[in-house]
């Protein structure tokens, strides 16, 4: 182990002393983080430590009416802990180039977590008025001129997205403020809830065109999006005997997103929104149903087919901009709009995707940083809901309100999320992060 540990340290320093020789190499930078955070329920998180909050979990009440999940937590943890390496290096095709390396240790599921996750992995070509990016990098949508400063991990999720894919991006400038660019993406670890190969067995990458504007104060852009999925190879024709043949059906989405940052000495100001379709892949409300042709009879010729689910969702946050004390507010919404259907299409199942039975979820969180040259400590409480479906009864909460409630599920034909429960959580948050 210690002629380990001594081969690591002159692996981490050789790009440093070959970079003082020719100005090219890797810089390294990154921070150590530790959080410990409070919830008053249990709640829905991309990790079981509760250190990626996502929702309050629904109300699950037992015979006498007592909350089941309304049990609190508490718990401390360090895998956010971040290393970068930014690299420089000669030209190439003309071109500056340049990119980076950084990984932390949230892994990429609850199985891995603790373990050493790549978060991006790309490299620049930059001709002055155009540049070309390939590799892991934030999804679009996510964008890095403004994106939630909140203190709790995730910034802003589920309202705003977050995604890194691999992908090929060509920006363009197209005056002294003025850019666009485009993006072709596959989701890499970042998968739709239809699973792993969903997107590449579709045979169309993700589609993504951007226009920005940004100067010294101000920064702005509006940007859409198209995702195409096919979520099953294969499927069974059911006539005199079972067949299993080709799935032809795919889904596609289309999602638009518009955001405005304004910069000025004492505050920053940020406003985000999304009309989204398929957008479970960036930690977000939706996905889609299985459709069916309510007139078919002869179900050997008929096939399912896919209809998105539709989910708006907005956010603001405001901070101050002080060097040693900085006050900030986030406030986020999403809301479920279900699926578009035909004439004579119909829902034929469970929606696949992320709160499908959600009717909408909020977020409210204060916050307040102390910053002493590269230690920062932040405090966050967080106030969130979300109205999860639930059957609808008549006023003797016993019988079951078939007029208004048909289904009995508190979702009408349309994927609607009809009558709800809400269901909230507090969260307090302390951060301590050391910058290097």
């Amino acid at each position: 182990m210690r002629y380990f540990l001594i081969a690591m340290g002159l692996f981490l320093c050789m790009p440093l002393l070959n970079a003082q020789e020719n100005n090219f190499g890797i810089k390294w930078s990154g921070f150590v983080r530790n959080d410990m955070m409070y919830n008053t329920r249990q709640v829905v998180s991309a990790r079981a430590e509760g250190g990626f909050f996502l929702a309050p979990t629904a109300i699950l009440e037992n015979e006498d009416g007592d909350d089941l999940n309304a049990i609190p937590n508490i718990n401390l943890v360090g895998f956010t802990t971040r290393l970068k390496g930014s690299i420089t290096g000669p030209d190439a095709f003309g071109a500056t180039t340049s990119g980076a390396i950084e990984a932390d240790f949230f892994g990429t599921n609850g199985t891995t977590k603790f373990g050493l996750r790549l978060r991006h992995a790309f490299v620049k070509l930059d001709w002055g008025g155009s540049q070309l990016l390939t590799g892991q990098y934030w999804h679009p949508t996510f964008v890095t001129d403004c994106y939630p400063g909140t203190i709790s991990f995730g910034a802003g999720v589920p309202f705003n997205p977050l995604a890194r894919n691999p992908q090929i991006r060509y920006t363009k400038k197209l005056g002294e403020n003025l850019s666009v660019f485009g993006a072709i993406l596959a989701q890499g670890h970042f998968n739709s809830i239809a699973g792993d190969n969903a997107q590449p067995n579709s045979g169309i990458p993700e589609l993504h065109i951007q226009f920005q504007f940004k100067n010294d104060k101000v920064a702005a852009g509006v940007g859409v999006n198209y995702l195409t999925l096919k979520p099953a190879n294969t499927t069974i024709l059911f006539g005199t005997d079972t067949t299993t043949v080709i799935a032809k059906e795919n889904v596609s989405g289309l999602s638009a997103v518009a955001y405005f940052k304004v910069k000025t000495d004492p505050v920053t100001f940020k406003l985000w929104g999304q009309y989204g379709q398929l957008t479970d892949s960036k930690v977000m409300m939706g996905g889609f149903y299985p459709i069916i042709d309510s007139t078919i009879t002869d179900f050997s010729k008929e096939f399912v087919r896919y209809n998105p689910i539709t989910a708006i969702s907005a956010w603001m946050d405001v901070h101050t901009n002080g060097k040693k004390t900085q006050f900030g507010l986030f406030a986020g919404y999403t809301s479920n709009m279900g699926v578009a259907l035909g004439t004579d299409e119909m829902i034929a199942g469970s929606y696949v995707g992320r709160w499908g039975n959600v009717e909408s979820m909020m977020r409210v969180a204060p916050r307040i940083k102390f910053i002493s040259g590269n230690m920062s400590i932040g405090f966050e409480v967080e106030y969130s809901t979300a109205n999860y479906a639930a059957p609808k009864f008549m006023d003797d909460g016993i019988t079951p309100d078939v007029t208004n409630d048909p289904n009995g599920t508190g979702i009408d034909d349309n994927g609607v999320v009809t009558n709800f429960q809400t269901a909230d959580n507090i969260k307090v948050l302390t951060s301590f992060t050391y910058k290097f």
